[in-house]
C-alpha cells in the first residue's frame, strides 16, 4: 500500500487480511471505541470473512486508516462518523460503490427527504474481532429483584448442572482477597476514567482474578434482569452476603472461581447475558454480547498463577501438557506472524515475551498484534541463552525466568 495522506492524523484501524488484500475487497465496516490513543476505532471486513476468520487474531491487521483509503477512496467519507456506526460497502447496478447504513438500509449521507419509506433488512455483518475490551459500567444494584423466573425464585435462575467442586472457604476467601488487590484498583480506574484502555486493563485483571459467586450444584447462580440471566461476581464474601441480603435470599452455597472460567461458564454453558462485578458497589458489567470475548486469546489460569507470585507453580504450568499463552508480533502484509523478541531491561539480553491474554499484549505495546501459541512450540524453539518473561507489561505482576531456571525445570526440548 502507498503512504498517501488523505486525512491528517487519521490514526490506525484494524482490518482482516482478506479485506485489504486488494481493491474492492472491503464489504463491512464499523466503528468501535478506540483500543489505544492512536486507534481510530474503525474495523474492516471482507465479504468472505466469517466468525472463524475473525476469531483468529493472526488474521487481523493493524494498518493506517489512510492505507485503507488508498484501496477504497470512498471510505474517507465516513471517517468522522460516530462510534457505533455499522456500514456495508456495496456496488450498485451502475457500478458505483456506495456505503449503506446497515441499521437503516439507507445510503450514508443521503438527505432525509430523499430517504425511502422502508428499506429491506440488511445482511448481518461479520462479527467484530478487536484487541480492546468492551467492558461497560451498569449500575444494576437494586434492579435484580424486579425479575422473577418461571420457578418463582425471586429472580434467581437455576444454573446448568456441573460437577460441584470441593470448596475450602478459608482458602477461597484468601484467593479472592489476593486477587482483589489487583482487580479493585483496576475497577476504580475505570469508574474514574471509562476509557477503552482502562476498561481493557480491568478486563485483563478480571481474567486472572478469583471471585465469589452464589452457586447451586457447583454452578454459578444468577438473577433475571431485563429478560436475561445475569451472574453476580464479588471481590469479597462480605459483598456477596450483602448482595444476597439485598435480594432477600438466604446465604447458601458459594463458588470461588477464576474470572476467565466464570465468563466461559456463564456465557457458553449457561447462556447468561452478562456478568456483573460487585453489583452493590461498582456494578461493573461484562456483557456476553461483547464480540471480542469470543475471539480474544486469553489464559486466565496463567494470569492467576503469575499474580500468585509462586514461581514454581508457573514453571510447572509452562512445562505441562496443553500449556499455552499469547505472543506479540508485527502485522505485515505477506509476512508470517513470527513472535517479536524483546530486550531485557538492565542486562540487554534477548527475551521471549509470553502473555496471558491479547489485552496484556496491547497493554505492553498498543500498536502490536497478538496470537495464541502452545508452549510446546516455545520450548522447542527458545534459544539456550534466552530469558522468558510472562506478562512484561503488567504493572508489577510480571514474572521473569533466567536460562538457568528454565533449564533446571526442563523447559527446553531438543
Amino acid at each position: 500500500m502507498s503512504e498517501s495522506t488523505h486525512i491528517e492524523n487519521a490514526g490506525s484501524c484494524i482490518a482482516t487480511a482478506q479485506a485489504i488484500s486488494a481493491p474492492g475487497r472491503i464489504r463491512w465496516m464499523m466503528r468501535t471505541p478506540s483500543a489505544v490513543s492512536s486507534d481510530s476505532g474503525w474495523r474492516f471486513y471482507a465479504d468472505e470473512d466469517d466468525e472463524e476468520n475473525v476469531a483468529h487474531t493472526t488474521n487481523m491487521r493493524v494498518v493506517d486508516f489512510n492505507q485503507v483509503v488508498d484501496l477504497e477512496p470512498i471510505v474517507a467519507s465516513v471517517y468522522d462518523q460516530p462510534v457505533g456506526s455499522d456500514f456495508e460497502l456495496v456496488t450498485g447496478e451502475d457500478g458505483q460503490r456506495r456505503i449503506i447504513d446497515t441499521t437503516t438500509g439507507r445510503p450514508v449521507g443521503e438527505p432525509a427527504s430523499e430517504q425511502p419509506e422502508a428499506a429491506a433488512a440488511p445482511e448481518a455483518a461479520a462479527p467484530a474481532a478487536e484487541p480492546a475490551a468492551a467492558v461497560s459500567q451498569a449500575p444494576v444494584a437494586g434492579q435484580a429483584s424486579s425479575g422473577t423466573d418461571s420457578a418463582g425464585q425471586g429472580g434467581w435462575n437455576a444454573p446448568a448442572a456441573v460437577a460441584a467442586p470441593a470448596n475450602d472457604p478459608a482458602a477461597d476467601d484468601a484467593a479472592v482477597t489476593a486477587s482483589a488487590a489487583w482487580l479493585r484498583p483496576a475497577v476504580q480506574a475505570v469508574m474514574a476514567d471509562p476509557s477503552p484502555a482502562q476498561r481493557g486493563s480491568m478486563l485483563s485483571e478480571f481474567f486472572g482474578a478469583t471471585v465469589l459467586v452464589p452457586a447451586r450444584g457447583g454452578a454459578p447462580l444468577g438473577f433475571a434482569h431485563q429478560g436475561g440471566l445475569v451472574i453476580p461476581a464479588h471481590t469479597s464474601r462480605a459483598g456477596l452476603v450483602a448482595w444476597q441480603a439485598r435480594l432477600g435470599q438466604p446465604e447458601g452455597e458459594t463458588l470461588a472461581i477464576n474470572g476467565d472460567e466464570l465468563l466461559r461458564n456463564a456465557f457458553e454453558a449457561q447462556g447468561a447475558s452478562a456478568v456483573v462485578l460487585d453489583p452493590i458497589e461498582a456494578g461493573m458489567e461484562i456483557r456476553a454480547a461483547d464480540p471480542q470475548l469470543g475471539s480474544l486469546s486469553r489464559n486466565g489460569k496463567l494470569k492467576a498463577l503469575v499474580r500468585s507470585g509462586d514461581r514454581q507453580a508457573v514453571l510447572s504450568y509452562l512445562v505441562s501438557d496443553g500449556a499455552y499463552g499469547v505472543y506479540l508480533y508485527r502485522a505485515q502484509p505477506g509476512q508470517q506472524a513470527f513472535p517479536l523478541l524483546v530486550t531485557r531491561q538492565g542486562g540487554g539480553e534477548r527475551e521471549f515475551a509470553l502473555f496471558s491474554s491479547a489485552l496484556e499484549v496491547f497493554r505492553y505495546q498498543g500498536d502490536g498484534s497478538a496470537a495464541q501459541v502452545g508452549l510446546d512450540w516455545v520450548r522447542a524453539n527458545l534459544a539456550e541463552d534466552m530469558y522468558l518473561c510472562v506478562d512484561p507489561g503488567a504493572a508489577g505482576g510480571f514474572m521473569e525466568f533466567s536460562p538457568a531456571e528454565l533449564a533446571a525445570a526442563g523447559f527446553r526440548t531438543a
